[in-house]
């Protein structure tokens, strides 16, 4: 445990976080995260975390209270202020309350937002996509912020807001802040009407537990004890990593909200896009979206799963736009063996297609040393090996049919 992590530990323990057989680490892969010191059961208490010790809305209003003076919010929203509340904390230093805290916080993150824009030209438009979103969002904070920051700068002293203190702001409240229900604020939200705004809580030491996609187990906040609490699930032996599970969510969603991936995530899958799958099965003007939608297809839900099979809708999508002659497309079409080979055969020159597309972005990324673009790169390279393992299969069945 180096300088920094044992003084956050030690912080931590000394303002209301109660750790049961945990200590923190440096591990290979994952970096800092959260390990056992002795053997944890199924359903343990791990860690509790009281109320004062969160960094919620309700911590944001009592020390930003000269931002709010009037009735009026200067044209703010609620995670303005609290993105504005993490910059002066930092730029505090030692007279932070939370200094030691936001010391533990890393400068520099790997979501979409922070792919510089020399780069843009190097993403997949799925990603590029993402990161303007992501940008734009940015971009209003900082936008909102600097217009009312004109008001006070004479309490900013030499401090200027410029994009890349709001983008780090941005990143750490999206990447570590935990849900927090708003009805367990106490502060009144009525110049700030969006209660989503403020459905989150930054706790320290809690952010130090690394995501695994099969880790069990609750986090919530406990009015009964009036702390935040995490049980696990599942059991430890001494000396390993322990987890906590962010939600069902596959590579692309860890990538755009956390900025990593899991390269064995369970919910890992290769997304088929709905241009390139209508290349290859075209509509005609009696099957339609709103059609396929009535019978459950949606053609912005197909993919292949991480082992390696084709999911229902876009399998059933497939034979039903091969097959769109047909008077009711409520019908699956006739399973001869002629009409598969075609359906198999367009697969099959899809999934080249799809081949293309990953190699091509993936040369152009290889030797890329920005940490954003190293997850792309992690990404596609990880969609590309679900695809692969896909063909094999996919290859596999249509011999079996033709034999």
């Amino acid at each position: 445990m180096n300088s920094s992590i044992k003084e956050l530990f030690i912080w931590s323990l000394n303002n209301g976080v109660q750790i049961r057989g945990l200590t923190i680490k440096d591990f290979p892969l994952s970096g800092r995260g959260v390990m056992t010191t002795r053997h944890i059961n199924k359903n343990d208490l791990i860690i509790k975390i009281a109320r004062r010790f969160l960094i919620t809305f309700d911590t944001v209003l009592t020390s930003m209270k000269w931002c709010i003076r009037d009735e009026s919010n200067h044209g703010l929203t609620a995670k303005d202020l609290f993105l504005f509340f993490i910059l002066v904390e930092k730029w505090k230093g030692k007279a932070s309350k939370f200094r030691i805290y936001i010391e533990s916080i890393p400068e520099t993150y790997t979501t979409p937002s922070c792919i510089p824009e020399s780069k843009a030209s190097l993403l997949p438009d799925f990603v590029s996509l993402e990161r303007n979103k992501q940008r734009a969002k940015i971009a209003g904070h900082f936008k909102r912020l600097t217009h009312f920051l004109t008001a006070y700068q004479s309490k900013m002293k030499e401090k200027r807001l410029n994009f890349d203190d709001v983008m780090w702001a941005w990143n750490v409240v999206n990447t570590r802040s935990v849900y927090l229900n708003p009805r367990n604020l106490t502060c009144s939200l009525d110049a700030f009407t969006k209660l989503s705004e403020v459905d989150f809580a930054l706790a320290p030491l809690l952010d130090m537990l690394n995501h695994e996609s099969g880790a069990q187990v609750e986090a919530k906040f406990n009015t009964k004890s009036n702390h935040y609490e995490i049980r696990t699930f599942d059991s430890y032996e001494p000396k390993e990593q322990v987890f906590i599970n962010y939600g069902s969510h596959g590579n692309r969603m860890l990538f755009f909200e956390y900025g990593f991936i899991l390269p064995n995530n369970i919910h890992a899958v290769c997304p088929i896009s709905r241009h390139l799958f209508l290349i290859h099965f075209p509509m005609n003007s009696q099957c339609q979206d709103s059609e396929l939608l009535k019978i459950g297809i949606s053609l912005e839900k197909m993919n292949c799963t991480r082992e390696g099979y084709f999911n229902w809708a876009f399998i059933n999508a497939a034979h039903i736009l091969f097959e769109q002659h047909s008077p009711d497309i409520r019908k699956l079409p006739s399973q001869c063996v002629g009409g598969r080979c075609k359906v198999y055969e367009r697969v099959l020159n899809l999934i080249h297609d799809l081949e293309k597309f990953y190699d091509n972005h993936l040369s152009k990324l290889r030797n890329e040393q920005n940490g954003a673009l190293r997850q792309v790169f992690y990404l596609l390279e990880n969609e590309r090996n679900i695809l692969y393992l896909a063909k094999e299969k996919w290859t596999t069945d249509c011999q079996i049919m033709l034999s």
